[in-house]
């Protein structure tokens, strides 16, 4: 709202962007699903699983993400713009994808889901592309093979 009117008030050019869940290199020390996947497959260990792993979620690269800025910095665009891959993955796909790109067993333990569990985020960046020019580029396997490049160190 404060970008909104600073927009209009002021004719300035404003764009506030909305990132579904990023992930990539440098994030270490995060507790998100992605890191614990790494530290897992380094670890020989495996992963906890809410419910029965079907929640889906968009998960967008950071190199997808810091094009997106750079993209909305040159783009004279006021508003609001996604940014996110495009298309949503269940947390078992995400454990798959991991499993193909570390070579690690990660057996999975599912367990009761906290109150509060998102079922599904599910974005359209279409309209981004109209906007500031954004399409993601980077899939889930590339961008967790740059994940766990940097993981495994």
């Amino acid at each position: 709202m404060l970008l909104s009117g600073y927009s209009g008030a002021y004719g300035m050019t404003t764009c506030a962007l909305r990132f579904t869940n990023v992930y990539g290199p440098g994030m270490s020390h995060k507790d998100s699903f992605v890191p614990r996947l790494m530290r897992a497959a380094l670890a020989g260990g495996g992963v906890k699983i809410y419910g029965d792993g079907r929640q889906r979620r968009d998960l967008v690269h950071v190199d997808d993400v810091a094009r997106a800025i750079t993209l909305a910095w040159g783009s004279g665009y006021s508003g609001r713009a996604i940014v996110g891959a495009g298309h949503s993955v269940s947390v078992l796909e995400l454990v798959a994808a991991a499993r193909a790109v570390t070579g690690a067993e990660l057996p999975v333990e599912h367990v009761p889901a906290p109150k509060g569990e998102m079922p599904a985020v599910v974005v359209d960046v279409s309209a981004s592309a109209g906007t500031i020019g954004y399409r993601p580029e980077v899939s889930l396997e590339e961008g967790l093979a740059t994940a766990w490049k940097y993981f495994a160190g």
